[in-house]
């Protein structure tokens, strides 16, 4: 499944080791906004690291992107836009 992941972290370690970790799963869309793809037991057990590795002033977003959403996407501005090649359905 594909995820938005989004973070809201003022402690510049935790947001690097944050950062990082969602690294691990998937690419970098914004500073602080992550596009991952991944299984149930794999999103459970990235809740579970970010869960540690926050402080309770810490926010971490994560959206499901259904099919539809993935297909009406739209990017503008500066730099390079990525698409996956296919969509994954769980």
């Amino acid at each position: 499944m594909r995820i938005l992941v989004t973070l809201d972290i003022s402690d510049n370690k935790i947001r690097y080791r944050a950062n990082k970790l969602i690294l691990g799963y998937g690419e970098r869309i914004q500073y602080s906004v992550f596009e991952i793809d991944t299984t149930s037991k794999q999103l459970i057990k990235l809740q579970r690291q970010l869960k540690e590795l926050l402080k309770p002033s810490d926010k971490a977003h994560l959206f499901p992107l259904c099919g539809k959403c993935m297909g009406n996407r739209k990017a503008d501005g500066a730099g390079q836009v990525t698409w996956p090649e296919r969509f994954y359905y769980y």
